[in-house]
């Protein structure tokens, strides 16, 4: 019995040993325990990297072993195909962060998702201390149950047409901007928490965001996001367009108090109105969301994760700065 023991316990050990990881996956691949990135690595057109359950993503802090992507010192990780990471709750949260014994904003470069026609899932993961934690180029992937947090310029920024769905997600403490919208994308958010960011949401031209609708469609959101205590602007609206935050909490119910952490029209009239009217209770429009939610069977409604202080701000650009 004794060898029988002794094998056990290699087997045991060889699967639980750090991996280290970088470059192209050639094949459909599963990612467990612990993985450490050295080098940008790209999940091509076809291919589908599976994450499991409480692995954590630990990514090279400043350097890249590739020398490639948008920046040679930065890894990243470039999805052309499929990333699904399905976490659960509590101890199987998937993490991804930097190596860093100390680990400080942009140490790494983030999450891209560009593949337009299969849908990548974020469930139960923490993306932290990313120079933009999750960018999707005109791809659709759904980032439910989250936490994106202590990211250099944005927690997650929709670009080139995307639509991501994100939902009961705590996207706070980021450097610039909680949520981005530009480069004509639509995100769609609900039942999230944007807090402690620089700025909550930004608009650019060209772009629009759905946040929540009174009477929401099929595929619009239903709202009940907690959208406050953020530094400069709990949205600011840079696009033409019209920005819908309807049946939203902000942490105050006087519609001229909301209005003042808003930027749109009405301080530049070249900007789109941010309509946030109805505000959510929990006694009128609760009820009516609840019954709107019943035929969306494929969205996910678990508890919203609660929100966590922030790091030192490092970032002083206002939004005219950095455009």
């Amino acid at each position: 019995m004794r060898p029988v023991v002794f094998l056990i316990v290699i087997l045991s050990f060889s699967l639980f040993a750090q991996q280290n990881v970088k470059g192209k996956i050639s094949a459909d691949a599963t990612w467990t325990g612990q993985i450490r990135v050295t080098g940008d690595v790209i999940v091509p057109k076809g291919v589908t990297l599976t994450i499991a359950p409480g692995a954590q993503i630990l990514m090279a802090a400043r350097q890249d072993d590739m020398s490639s992507g948008k920046n040679p010192d930065r890894v990243e990780i470039t999805v052309s195909g499929k990333l699904l990471a399905r976490g659960t709750k509590g101890q199987g949260r998937i993490l991804f962060t930097s190596d860093n014994a100390q680990p400080q904003m942009s140490d790494w470069m983030g999450i891209a998702f560009k593949n337009p026609r299969e849908q990548s899932i974020l469930q139960y993961c923490t993306v932290e201390y990313g120079y933009k934690g999750i960018t999707t180029y005109g791809s659709s992937p759904q980032v439910i149950d989250c936490e994106v947090r202590y990211n250099e310029y944005a927690g997650i920024s929709g670009e080139v047409r995307s639509k991501p769905l994100i939902q009961n997600c705590n996207i706070n403490s980021n450097g610039f901007a909680g949520v981005i919208s530009e480069l004509a994308s639509f995100p769609v958010v609900e039942r999230s928490i944007i807090t402690q960011n620089e700025i909550g949401v930004i608009i650019f031209d060209r772009s629009e965001i759905d946040l929540g609708r009174s009477n929401p469609g099929a595929s619009e959101s239903i709202g009940a996001n907690y959208i406050f205590n953020n530094f400069e602007n709990n949205i600011y609206n840079r696009s033409s367009q019209n920005v819908y935050a309807q049946n939203n909490l902000w942490n105050m119910n006087d519609n001229s108090e909301i209005q003042a952490t808003l930027y749109g029209q009405q301080q530049n009239s070249g900007y789109g109105e941010i309509v946030f009217d109805p505000i959510f209770d929990d006694t009128g429009t609760a009820g009516a969301l609840a019954s709107r939610n019943e035929r969306r069977e494929s969205r996910n409604t678990s508890t919203q994760p609660i929100a966590q202080a922030p790091p030192q701000n490092t970032r002083t650009n206002t939004p005219a700065e950095t455009r």
